[in-house]
């Protein structure tokens, strides 16, 4: 019974518009937040995230990134965003195809504008367990939605700084999907500011300060991480996302191109009693320029 309740919060909270994913490793999907951010600072980039938020809560999310972004002659980037994501009753595939154009303020400093367009399927289907008689009409119905959109960003890159903002789901269509308990749920603009920092330390190594800011326009939440990279073989951090989580993460790195992340979030919201808090597990490719 108290699963159930959480789930039902769960749905109210998201009732009036369809969340943007979230993820602790993000600087691992910023191109999914800001299109300006593909194919920058690498000739080539791939990722794959998976993500199980609130463990052991009925109808949390659980969240699949696959990104991949390409610099071109320097001047362009082009990439690829997937998110397949679970939230109650709702499913979400999402495709977006990201274009930036770069501009070369020196040898190591450049100011990219960047577009995507995407594609976004929402569904709902409120029955849990497979009924005997699905053709029954008391049953209630699944309904789907197709939703096209653009989203914005500008980035920054320089020596030892990134930063960068995006503006994600402008919505070219507005096609809500409505539940049978009278939810609606719309796709609405987000937007996001990135801000990553690197200090050298001793040899080959280095301190990491990095931050997510995200809103709707209506509510906000920021991540802050702080981090070691050890000479390009290990990087830890610990987080802090607002009202929501502390998180410590873990990436080896691998050849110096081959990454293997994982993040524990511990809960400290309102389902802190209930949650087994969230899994993060990355794995991800990045070949310089």
């Amino acid at each position: 019974m108290k699963h159930l309740l959480i789930l039902s919060l769960l749905i109210s909270f998201n009732g009036i518009s369809q969340q943007d994913p979230l993820t602790s490793f993000y600087w691992n999907n910023y191109s999914f937040f800001n299109p300006a951010m593909s194919g920058v600072a690498h000739k080539h980039e791939a990722n794959v995230t998976w993500r199980n938020q609130w463990d052991k809560v009925n109808g949390a999310p659980n969240s699949l990134f696959v990104n991949y972004g390409m610099n071109l002659a320097e001047k362009h980037g082009i990439g690829v965003n997937y998110l397949y994501e679970t939230i109650g009753f709702s499913k979400v595939n999402q495709l977006k195809v990201n274009y930036n154009y770069q501009l070369k303020l020196d040898e190591n400093k450049k100011l990219a504008f960047g577009t995507a367009l995407n594609f976004q399927n929402l569904a709902m289907n409120p029955i849990w367990i497979f009924p005997d008689n699905p053709n029954d009409p008391s049953l209630p119905a699944a309904t789907s939605t197709n939703n096209y959109g653009v989203d914005l960003g500008i980035a920054y890159y320089g020596n030892k700084l990134i930063a960068g903002i995006g503006v994600t789901q402008i919505t070219l269509n507005q096609s809500p999907v409505t539940s049978s308990s009278g939810a609606s749920y719309n796709t609405a603009p987000y937007a996001y500011a990135n801000l990553r920092y690197e200090a050298d330390f001793m040899s080959e190594s280095k301190f990491i300060f990095e931050t997510q800011a995200r809103t709707d326009f209506v509510k906000y939440s920021i991540d802050i991480n702080v981090g070691y990279n050890w000479k390009d073989i290990l990087q830890g951090g610990i987080g802090y996302r607002t009202s929501d989580a502390i998180n410590v993460n873990l990436t080896g790195i691998i050849a110096k191109k081959y990454r293997v992340g994982y993040a524990y979030d511990m809960t400290i919201n309102k389902l802190s009693n209930i949650s087994r808090g969230t899994h993060e597990i990355t794995l991800g490719l990045r070949l310089p320029n």
